[in-house]
């Protein structure tokens, strides 16, 4: 616990956790003008989750533990919230299914013997795959990085990719390397004498992305009903 507060402190994520709650609190009280009771509720478990994920990546805990634990918390809050209340507030109704469905998505995935459930998602950053979680996938997408996203978008240069992010040929170059590291792009040759990239594999690109969305939202019911 003692280096995670180092690293916390040392990268941001203390900052950011105090900023974004300080926000969530005028957003609640001021703009939506729920009680202090609600607002401290919706501050402190928005806090203690985000913080919880962070901590979790620092340990390399495998995604179901992760989902199974974030979704209890999303589970205890969002029911007081749906049940304190006299109508159900929106937010309540979607944390409360958000945090249903991770708690079945983690209990599946360990009943099954999933690789989420003992393979660290730090182990594997540009898991992109139906398989990893939503945080996982997320991270992969955002390692990707603009260069990436560029690639997908048809800039196939180091030059086209740099005029279309206005960016410096040297951090692009260095950005392509630490893809094809990633096995995410790969330099291709195509007689012309120019250095051009692709994306290695088409479910890298963001088309792909309500099929495979669906089909990870999906999965743990098709465990369940695969036994």
């Amino acid at each position: 616990m003692t280096s995670y507060a180092a690293a916390a402190r040392r990268d941001g994520t203390l900052r950011q956790t105090l900023v974004a709650a300080a926000l969530l609190t005028v957003l609640f009280r001021v703009g939506f003008g729920e009680s202090w009771t609600y607002t401290a509720v919706v501050v402190v478990a928005a806090s203690a989750a985000a913080l919880g994920i962070d901590y979790a990546d620092h340990r390399g805990t495998p995604t179901a533990t992760r989902h199974l634990g974030l979704g209890a918390i999303l589970v205890a809050v969002a029911g007081w919230l749906v049940v304190d209340a006299g109508s159900p507030p929106p937010l309540g109704v979607v944390g409360l299914t958000a945090g249903l469905w991770l708690v079945l998505d983690g209990w599946t995935a360990r009943r099954a013997g999933h690789p989420d459930a003992s393979e660290s998602p730090v182990e594997e950053p540009t898991d992109f795959s139906e398989n990893g979680g939503f945080v996982s996938e997320f991270r992969a997408f955002r390692e990707m990085g603009a260069v990436g996203r560029a690639i997908d978008r048809g800039a196939t240069t180091p030059a086209a990719i740099a005029a279309e992010l206005d960016r410096s040929p040297e951090d692009v170059e260095a950005d392509l390397a630490e893809l094809q590291r990633a096995d995410v792009a790969e330099r291709v040759e195509n007689g012309d004498g120019d250095e051009r990239y692709q994306l290695t594999d088409r479910e890298w690109s963001v088309a792909s992305w309500p099929k495979r969305i669906a089909g990870r939202a999906t999965r743990p019911f098709r465990l369940l009903v695969a036994g």
